[in-house]
């Protein structure tokens, strides 16, 4: 017996999946000299934000 995730958990994974993507994404982006703290806690704002609604959705 084969257990899929169901339609919830899957959409969560990919919100996870593509939050950290354009997370790396926009950090590989940013230029290695100069980093402002703000432009760091922007590239990483959509993995937080994608994490979140991971637990939101994993809940129980």
């Amino acid at each position: 017996m084969v257990l899929r995730p169901t339609r919830p958990a899957r959409l969560a994974l990919v919100l996870l999946a593509g939050g950290g993507l354009l997370s790396f994404g926009l950090l590989g982006a940013l230029p290695e000299e100069g980093f402002h703290p703000l432009a760091l806690m922007g590239g990483l704002l959509p993995l937080q934000l994608a994490g979140l609604l991971w637990a939101l959705l994993h809940r129980r």
